[in-house]
């Protein structure tokens, strides 16, 4: 017996939502906790220094960014209501940090 692979694609027309165009809370934001939290300043002025977050994440000071997800974002006070379960943070993190080419010493 033999396999014959078929792809089918069908049109379809999908209303996607209006874009959100309300300011970021963070520009608001007295305090900005989340700025101060993170252990390796990767956000500044320049914006977020995705390298050096990586890099963390592979010492073993990076390891309860990785199971718990950014310390950073675990600050957010705006962000609270909506925060992950570890296991979900977990996962998140450990594919952000396979995506930006992160392998760890082990």
């Amino acid at each position: 017996m033999a396999w014959l692979p078929v792809r089918l694609g069908i049109g379809e027309r999908l209303d996607l939502p209006p874009v959100d165009n309300r300011p970021s809370p963070c520009e608001s934001c007295q305090n900005q906790s989340c700025m101060q939290t993170c252990p390796v300043a990767a956000f500044g002025e320049g914006g977020y220094d995705v390298p050096v977050c990586a890099q963390h994440l592979a010492t073993p000071e990076g390891r309860y960014c990785m199971e718990l997800g950014c310390r950073a974002r675990r600050a957010c006070p705006v962000g609270a209501a909506a925060r992950y379960e570890p296991e979900q943070a977990a996962f998140h993190m450990q594919t952000f940090f396979k995506a930006h080419g992160g392998k760890t010493g082990s």
